[in-house]
């Protein structure tokens, strides 16, 4: 197996190899200039100094690429130079001009500055490779951040300790009364527990075909390695040993023996790593808190990841059937009473909302970290989506969740329904989870005892701290489920689903949004407060933890008119103090029942972050930090724009970027364009750097340097400047279709309908048409309105159209129609400096500048996995 120091080396040669080249070329280049130039300056007749030029530059190799520069008209100039030998008309002060011309712009302005952009560039990537060559991040972490809070480490590790090796024993009795009458007993009825019977058979059948199963195929080993791949798990010397091992054709067929031989003897599983411990890796993340890792084999990642996917699917197939099944899962609606529905039916001669509710609740939120299918591509834990996905990664689903709490705020309060939001989520919930209460509830759900042992043995692993040396004390986990795993979705979503239906049968149907352990819950008051009761109990019960800081509820009035956004009710005592929080910084506003940024915490972001670039020894190292932490990850926890959040929000995150600008950049400029302006002169004595060698990406030689604020210019202009005016919109719909109902039905004729009541008809004849309250009474199950409304408010902001005008046309409209809407504001905002720089869009042609190589750097080292 490859070195782990073979991959930096190979590309060290490569990028050296690269700046020889364009040192090479420049020197050739510049010592032709000079010939030509000396040559020119010697040439008494001006007619013959433009000809020797235009000679030069199409037959010299060097510089026969400056011929096809679109500026340069070399033909025309040929053919009137041509006719200035006989033509007086022809004056001297033109040629002079041409000579100027093709002298400064195309000779010295140009080609020079491309060749001096290109060394530049290549010296940019060397430093890059050298600072990964010293070991200035170790290889077998790849962690993206400096550890510059060694004891904030030490803490957590106390923290994590404290909890993976103490057990705690659960009441097992008590959680198997709590479940039996949840779904088998005296609390559920016939339906609940015909589907609970069906839960047991499926597991039991499941179990019967895994054992029967042909494991390990080549297809197999496709879909588990390649989700291994894009998890967080496995370091990057692994990651580099897994793609290895998957394109060595005889590696993997004695890999699938060895696996197979392993599942047939699943009884006498054991780790490969049992005696000598497996290792630890304690990962700090951006969020501030640390993740602990395992750094299993491979041997050992493959088959649990194989057995964690097959369970994964089978329980969300089957617990999706279980909710699915005839009156079990209560409707989150009120019921429309008989009499009512009759009356609709009556006036308005039909029979919306409610069930696009539900369907995103089906689709997404429950069971959300369970496999829906075996080859499925997801991103990973706190990762971006990627192209190729083919389920929405779980930060997509979190962004369309703030959406949904924005939107069904604004419009329950529009609408003059106060409105309750509750939020909280679980302290240490992965390596707090008793391993008492899993085998409780994997037993209710009738998985044998074989399997139990099996998944016991996974959970007592042996491990110990990479960083405490090869001789530190092995020790045996009693608590927890390790990280990146779904093995460990598998056993704290069964858990949780057991919450998900007590809410639902305690609540009468409310919808609990929970996403792993972070939970919400929102509507009237009492069916919050009895969702808190359920949660609780449910938690103390299973010998859980609720994290306090990351607890709160918030209470919003129904808005009926403009002074009522000064009003902010009061909370009943039975729910949570504490802010209502979505990631980060935001927060949920009790008087506007808006989401607003937390400047005090991005303060705190703001410290960290000068702390991580100031740590940073290349240019490269500093670009991947800003554009991770400063760009990315800011702008996903300031939450994804949206029609909900309005016009007003994005332009709170734009000050929001100003100000940490502002704050790191101080004494530099004010800007990242100035500060990096200044960090490369430094190193390579070159000023005036064109924005556009900074800003555009890769694939066009720039340093893709992001800036924070060209996509929320590019959204703003298609956001409501206030989300209510959808909702006004609404209404004047909803008061017209009253009016057009009513008139409707005051002009048609009697009618006769045999299936309606005789008595209620012939009340109901004699009646006016329905008031305006009750036509209105159930927008959310009659509105086709109110769902427009609805879902134009959860829409995300789309991306102004950017179209290809003035100096970006030097790119080919194949070129332009694969960058992002993003790369193509900034070319167009860079482009015209860019040619008037290098005549060209591109500092070098395709191949010149090792771009793979910084391609390849950015994937291996700061891909954020932790």
């Amino acid at each position: 197996m490859a070195s782990h120091h073979v991959f930096p080396e190979m590309l060290a040669t490569i990028s050296e190899a690269k700046l020889k080249e364009v040192l090479s070329q420049r020197t050739k280049f510049e010592g032709e200039l000079q010939q030509l130039l000396n040559a020119v300056n010697n040439e008494r007749d001006q007619r013959l100094k433009v000809k020797m030029l235009l000679d030069r530059i199409e037959s010299v190799p060097s510089m026969s690429k400056i011929a096809k520069t679109p500026r340069l008209r070399l033909d025309d100039i040929r053919h009137f130079v041509e006719q200035a030998e006989n033509d007086p008309s022809v004056s001297i002060g033109l040629m002079k001009q041409w000579q100027a011309t093709l002298s400064r712009e195309s000779c010295v302005g140009t080609q020079s500055e491309r060749y001096k952009y290109s060394e530049l560039y290549c010296r940019l990537t060397n430093e890059w490779v050298s600072v990964s060559k010293q070991g200035s991040i170790d290889p077998s972490n790849p962690v993206t951040l400096i550890d510059l809070t060694r004891q904030e480490k030490r803490d957590e590790r106390v923290e994590w300790e404290k909890y993976v090796f103490t057990p705690l024993n659960t009441n097992t009795a008590a959680i198997e009364d709590y479940l039996k009458e949840l779904f088998a007993e005296t609390g559920s009825n016939q339906d609940i527990q015909a589907a609970y019977h069906a839960l047991r058979v499926s597991t039991q059948e499941f179990e019967t075909r895994l054992h029967n199963n042909k494991h390990f195929s080549q297809s197999d080993l496709k879909w588990i390695i390649g989700g291994l791949l894009r998890s967080d798990l496995l370091t990057e010397q692994k990651q580099k040993q897994l793609k290895e091992l998957y394109n060595d054709k005889d590696l993997l067929l004695a890999l699938e023996e060895h696996l197979k031989f392993r599942m047939l003897n699943l009884d006498n599983w054991d780790w490969s790593s049992a005696k000598e411990g497996i290792p630890i890796n304690q990962r700090r993340g951006l969020s501030g808190r640390y993740r602990f890792f395992h750094d299993e084999s491979l041997f050992d990642a493959i088959m649990l990841r194989y057995i964690g996917v097959k369970w994964s699917v089978f329980f969300q197939s089957a617990m999706t059937k279980f909710r699915a099944s005839p009156g079990v899962w209560k409707s989150s609606s009120v019921a429309m009473p008989k009499e009512d529905k009759l009356r609709r039916e009556h006036f308005l001669g039909r029979r919306y909302l409610e069930a696009h509710r539900l369907q995103h609740f089906k689709d997404e939120i429950f069971l959300e970290q369970l496999t829906k299918e075996e080859e499925e591509i997801r991103g990973a834990y706190d990762g971006n989506p990627e192209d190729g996905d083919t389920r929405k990664s779980s930060i997509q689903i979190s962004q369309t969740l703030l959406h949904t709490i924005a939107t069904e705020v604004l419009m329950k309060t529009y609408l003059g329904e106060d409105q309750v939001v509750v939020k909280t989520d679980f302290k240490w919930f992965g390596p707090t989870l008793p391993h008492s209460t899993i085998f409780t509830v994997l037993k209710f759900f009738n998985v044998s005892e074989k399997w139990i042992s099996f998944f016991r043995k996974v959970l007592e692993a042996p491990v110990k701290f990479a960083e405490d040396g090869p001789d530190t004390t092995v020790r045996v986990r009693k608590r927890g489920t390790p990280p990146s795993n779904p093995l460990s979705d598998v056993l704290a979503e069964a858990i949780f689903f057991c919450m998900d239906f007590a809410f639902n049968r305690d609540t009468g149907g409310a919808i609990l949004y929970r996403m792993h352990d972070d939970v919400w819950m929102w509507g009237q008051e009492n069916a919050c407060v009895v969702g808190w009761n359920s949660i609780i109990k449910f938690t103390n019960l299973m010998g859980l933890v609720l994290n306090i800081q990351k607890t709160g509820s918030c209470k919003i009035a129904g808005k009926v008119s403009e002074s009522d956004y000064q009003v902010v009710p009061s909370l009943p005592k039975a729910l949570p103090t504490g802010e209502v929080r979505w990631g980060l910084f935001l927060k949920l506003d009790s008087k506007s029942g808006r989401f607003i940024i937390d400047q005090i915490m991005v303060d705190k972001h703001i410290s960290e972050l000068s702390l991580q670039l100031d740590a940073c020894k290349s240019v490269f190292d500093w670009i991947q930090v800003w554009n991770i932490y400063a760009v990315r990850f800011f702008t996903t926890h300031f939450g994804q724009s949206a029609n909900c959040l309005g016009r007003g929000h994005l332009a709170t995150v734009i000050k929001t970027f100003n100000r940490i600008q502002a704050s790191l950049f101080r004494s530099t400029g004010g800007s990242v364009t100035s500060t990096l302006k200044e960090m490369i002169k430094e190193r390579s004595k070159i000023d005036d750097i064109p924005d556009g060698f900074l800003y555009f990406p890769t694939s066009l030689c720039g340093l893709d340097v992001k800036n924070p604020f060209t996509t929320p210019y590019l959204l703003r202009d298609n956001l409501p400047v206030d989300p209510k005016a959808v909702l006004d919109t609404y209404m004047m719909q909803e008061k017209a279709a009253y009016e057009t109902a009513k008139t409707s039905f005051e002009k048609k004729p009697p009618f006769r309908n045999f299936n309606f009541p005789l008595q209620m008809s012939d009340r109901l004849k004699l009646e006016p048409f329905m008031p305006f309250e009750e036509f209105s009474k159930y927008r959310e199950k009659t509105s086709t309105a109110l769902l427009n409304a609805y879902t134009t408010l959860l829409a995300p902001a789309r991306c102004k159209k950017i179209i290809q005008t003035g100096s970006s046309c030097y790119l080919s409209h194949d070129t332009w129609s694969d960058l992002s809407a993003y790369h193509q504001s900034t070319v167009q905002l860079h482009a015209s400096d860019m040619v008037n720089r290098f005549d060209e869009i591109l500092i070098a042609e395709d191949g010149v500048l090792p771009t793979k190589t910084v391609k390849r750097l950015r994937e291996s080292r700061f891909k954020l996995q932790d």
